[in-house]
């Protein structure tokens, strides 16, 4: 069978190469049979009849032919849908040479007139297809797809399938088409006239003109490849625009056969926006407010009767700062439903003034310990805008009074602006804030001397003299009351006494606490046998700038004299005088001293009665407060002050000779004790190095004065 076909095959190649010689021929005018008519459409069906068959067997008889082309006749650049058969032989049982549903195929279009040669356009469109068949003598498939022709066709052509899958099965230009007729492309409007005018004018021309040859007609469409189509038939346009803008369409040309351009022509109507001024314009003053904006006044000109216009009067200054005369640039904007159709012309030669802003002012006390003065302090703001460099500040701050408490009223002179924006503010009209704070009490810590006393077998202790340190120089303030208690009832030297439950007494009392009581020490001694001499009174009372010392006997057995001694301490004794005694009485006798040298302040006196044999015994102690002679007052200089180890100290004349150094904690606590030898002016050193950070009290007594400091150990 395949050798049969081979055969056929041959011949038919043989023939078909005859037939193309006879054409030959026909062209150079050398042969008669090709110069007949009929001859040739003989011998043409011959030729084609041979390429289909030899492509057929190359291909195991797999054939394409083209029924039919619609629409037809059709416009250039047009969609056409193209129905075609493929027929599927049974061939040698290839399946991979039948037409299947992956099959696509290649669209050739002829020349001009139906012709060779045919022209690759693209790859058909295929519809969709399913259950491809293949039969005995051939089983026809009917399809059918689109594709969309060139725009440069215009006259008679036919139309060729040649497949991809399978491979090149036909040859081009096997199988065409009926010859169908392409209508070439319709050129585009030409000249449009556009046209333009202001809004507002009266009676503007808004008709958009093409030209077209004679026979075309013109569609006009809203956008340039579109569908919406605004008018038909006409080479004019009237626009139905009222509001201000560009609008443009764009005309289509169709000829006589229906054909349109393949592109549209844009005409255009302008309707420009209307020029608005400001008549009688202004800039409006005002006052600092750190920026530079401020408004327009102004009557709004050449506006249509009932469009919704006005302007929004905004302006920028040219500073920020306060000035006269300021230069205004106006920024101006429109609104309302007709704003779009204006623009608005910006005035221009405008000022105005920046005034200064007037400050509200606010101020808070700032709380201190009592010192002695008024002297506040406070701090100021004010309403200032966030980013302006301007400081507010005082020259004097002053409390109602110095004395201590909450609440109290600060006032506040002196008030004034300073930085680099002080020149935007003012003061003038401002009302000066008022401000209250708290003076806190200061701390002071209280001192007290002990009394010796006989063993009685309780701790109770009698309080000699009290004192205080740390008050301001002046002030008012001393230790009041209080209990004094040994730390036990058991005799002993330089026993512990403590006092609790004093308080602060004097007109500065208020302005002081207390922080602590120190310590102080005294002895309990054993009893003593009653004296030889019985004592019914002792008192002292200041006189005409002395003490006159007083005492009576009840009865006196060998009494040879009383020595009269005297202290400032209550603790340190020196004879001051003698009197001399009766001997031995049963009766009672009154005798006196004057004491012209007596001093100032708390005055102690005691009487040593002594007997023939030398014997003697003490009286008690009293105290006269005596006023009559003034005389310096012991001081005591520390330095340095603070200190961070090492001190010296130095005494005043008041404060020589033997003497005591006791070193207190703030807490009251007695953290040193020495003695020591002190000349006035000669320094006395002594090491804090080994205390821990804080406020101390440093105290030496000699037998007739006494003197307290502040010391601070960092």
């Amino acid at each position: 069978m395949k050798n049969l076909y081979s055969s056929f095959k041959d011949l038919l190649l043989v023939v078909c190469l005859l037939a193309l010689e006879i054409v030959r021929q026909a062209k150079s005018g050398t042969s008669s049979f090709a110069k007949n008519s009929f001859s040739n459409q003989i011998l043409a069906t011959f030729i084609i009849v041979g390429l289909s068959l030899t492509a057929s067997f190359n291909s195991e008889a797999q054939t394409i032919q083209v029924n039919g082309v619609t629409p037809n006749p059709v416009c250039a650049g047009s969609v056409v849908t193209i129905a075609f058969t493929a027929t599927n032989q049974n061939g040698n049982g290839n399946s991979s040479s039948h037409y299947s549903e992956t099959s696509s195929f290649q669209v050739y279009v002829s020349a001009a007139g139906g012709a060779a040669p045919y022209t690759l356009v693209g790859t058909l469109n295929r519809n969709p297809y399913s259950g491809f068949s293949v039969g005995t003598g051939g089983y026809a498939n009917q399809l059918s797809g689109t594709i969309t022709l060139p725009n440069n066709l215009s006259g008679s052509y036919t139309i060729a399938l040649v497949s991809v899958n399978p491979t090149s099965i036909g040859a081009i230009g096997t199988g065409a088409s009926p010859a169908f007729t392409v209508y070439g492309t319709t050129a585009a409007p030409t000249n449009p006239t556009n046209r333009s005018f202001t809004y507002g004018e009266v009676n503007p021309n808004k008709t958009l003109q093409v030209t077209v040859p004679a026979g075309y007609t013109v569609n006009w469409y809203s956008d340039a490849t579109g569908t919406n189509r605004v008018a038909t038939n006409s080479t004019s346009f009237l626009v139905n625009q009222t509001t201000a803008g560009t609008f443009t369409y764009y005309a289509e040309a169709i000829n006589e056969l229906g054909c349109v351009s393949g592109t549209r022509t844009p005409a255009s109507l302008t309707i420009n926006k209307r020029l608005l001024t400001i008549s009688s314009p202004a800039a409006v003053s005002k006052t600092y407010d750190g920026t530079n904006a401020t408004t327009i006044t102004g009557t709004l000109q050449n506006a249509l009767t009932g469009d919704d216009v006005a302007f929004i009067g905004t302006g920028v200054f040219g500073s920020v700062n306060v000035g006269i005369g300021i230069s205004c640039a106006s920024n101006c904007t429109l609104k309302g439903d007709a704003k779009d159709n204006y623009t608005l012309v910006q005035p221009t030669g405008l000022s105005a003034a920046i005034n200064p802003k007037s400050l509200t002012l606010t101020a808070v006390g700032i709380n201190k310990e009592y010192d002695g003065s008024r002297i506040a302090a406070v701090t100021l703001s004010s309403d200032k805008y966030p980013a302006d460099n301007l400081s507010v500040v005082y020259s004097v701050a002053e409390f109602s009074d110095k004395n201590a408490g909450s609440n109290k009223t600060i006032n506040i002179n002196g008030i004034s602006l300073r930085n680099n924006d002080l020149g935007n503010y003012t003061l003038a009209g401002t009302t000066v804030p008022s401000a209250s704070a708290a003076i806190t009490p200061k701390g002071i810590v209280g001192f007290f001397i002990a009394k010796d006393k006989e063993y009685n077998g309780t701790t109770a202790a009698e309080v000699v003299s009290r004192s205080v340190a740390g008050q301001l120089e002046g002030d008012n303030v001393s230790l009041f009351g209080g209990t004094a208690t040994f730390d036990t009832p058991e005799i002993g030297t330089n026993k512990v006494v403590t006092l609790s439950g004093a308080s602060l007494a004097g007109n500065d009392a208020g302005n002081y606490f207390l922080n602590s009581v120190a310590t102080a020490t005294a002895a309990i001694t054993k009893p003593v046998t009653p004296l030889p001499v019985s004592l019914i009174s002792f008192t002292g009372k200041q006189a005409d700038g002395s003490v006159k010392l007083s005492w009576s006997t009840a009865s006196e057995k060998d009494n040879e004299y009383f020595q009269v001694e005297r202290s400032k301490d209550g603790k340190n004794f020196h004879a001051i005088g003698k009197v001399a005694g009766n001997g031995t009485s049963s009766l009672r006798l009154d005798y006196s001293f004057l004491d012209a040298a007596s001093g100032s302040g708390t005055i102690y006196y005691r009487l040593k009665q002594v007997d023939f044999d030398s014997k003697f015994e003490y009286s008690k102690v009293i105290a006269v407060k005596a006023t009559a002679h003034k005389e310096a007052q012991a001081t005591l200089a520390v330095y340095p002050n603070p200190t961070v180890g090492d001190v010296s100290v130095v005494t005043s004349t008041d404060l020589s000779g033997a003497a005591s150094l006791t070193l207190f904690h703030s807490s009251g606590k007695a953290v040193l004790q020495k003695s020591i030898q002190v000349e006035a002016g000669q320094p006395v050193n002594f090491s804090l190095g080994n205390l821990a950070p804080g406020v101390y009290y440093l105290q030496i007594q000699t037998a007739t004065s006494k003197a307290t400091t502040r010391v601070v150990k960092q």
